[in-house]
């Protein structure tokens, strides 16, 4: 079998997956798609097994059952995230600090989040410099 260093582009929706078993994910992988995948019981363990693909810049997380605070591991390791998708899920107002790490980020979107009330402007949103 060849190693999958090349791969660039992965695509796993629509597939019951609730953690990526990689220590080290392959290098050149830069799009991972993971939509429809997972319930809010094993949300954690997936996003954290994340840290295993650490070159990705866009990310699909669309249409899964992610609750509340998400981000306090695994994704907050993707520095080169340039595109993450979100919509669909189920975010509150916590996300917006949280997500002052991910500086490299061009595109957002939250689409149907459920988020309540203001977007906080002294929380880490306004940092996002690269948003386009």
């Amino acid at each position: 079998m060849k190693s999958l260093s090349s791969l660039e582009y992965l695509g796993l929706d629509g597939n019951n997956i609730n953690k990526l078993v990689a220590s080290r994910g392959p290098s050149n992988l830069r799009t991972l798609w993971l939509d429809n995948i997972t319930t809010y019981v094993s949300s954690f363990q997936l996003l954290q097994s994340l840290r295993a693909f650490p070159n990705l810049t866009t990310l699909h997380l669309e249409n899964n059952d992610f609750r509340g605070r998400i981000f306090d591991d695994g994704l907050l390791d993707l520095k080169n995230l340039e595109y993450l998708d979100l919509s669909f899920n189920t975010l509150n107002n916590s996300f917006f600090q949280a997500i002052k790490m991910m500086t490299s980020l061009k595109t957002l979107i939250l689409w149907s989040c459920k988020l309540d009330g203001r977007i906080p402007t002294t929380q880490g949103f306004f940092n996002l410099k690269n948003l386009e």
